[in-house]
């Protein structure tokens, strides 16, 4: 079935943007100065971590839209309902994506550049959302039941809010 392979073809691709941002982050912390090269790589490495950000968002999106759809008694298509529930099941992995290209793109610039502090500043504020998004998300998926569960899941959707505002601040500046 389609669906699978196309799950098989996420799963590679997620595990490939792991590896490939924990081993930037790395060579990042290690690399002696930075060169346009560098520079290039990095800001590459963010803008992976910016667009797998928003398709998370997107996911939520979708979900309050598919929600209003069925409230109304609009006929939803089954090829994009299959689609939307394996964007969510791949939601964590997505979550892990962001994390590993984000904080490899931050730690080249933080330690490697002399870029405007304003855009240092966002982009630290950004990395902070996106720490506590990450351990919400880990608390919500390994231990929260029932009414937590919405707790955290609620506090998540805020975290997630703020981290996209200081993102959208950082990619202004």
């Amino acid at each position: 079935m389609w669906i699978n392979r196309l799950s098989n073809v996420i799963k590679a691709g997620g595990i490939l943007l792991i590896a490939a941002g924990v081993g930037l982050m790395i060579l990042g912390i290690f690399l002696p100065g930075e060169t346009d090269f560098m520079n290039d790589i990095f800001e590459k490495l963010g803008t992976i971590g910016e667009y797998t950000a928003i398709l998370a968002g997107a996911l939520w999106l979708g979900r309050l839209v598919f929600r209003e759809m069925k409230k109304r008694g609009i006929k939803i298509n089954k090829y994009m309902k299959d689609f939307v529930k394996l964007l969510k099941t791949h939601h964590t992995l997505f979550g892990w994506v962001v994390t590993a290209a984000v904080l490899g793109h931050g730690l080249y610039f933080l330690l490697q550049t002399s870029e405007h502090m304003d855009s240092i500043y966002s982009g630290i504020a950004a990395g902070i959302g996106l720490i506590a998004l990450v351990l919400i998300g880990v608390v919500l998926d390994k231990w929260a039941k029932k009414k937590k569960y919405i707790l955290y899941r609620n506090i998540h959707k805020g975290i997630a809010l703020l981290f996209g505002i200081a993102l959208v601040i950082h990619l202004i500046l």
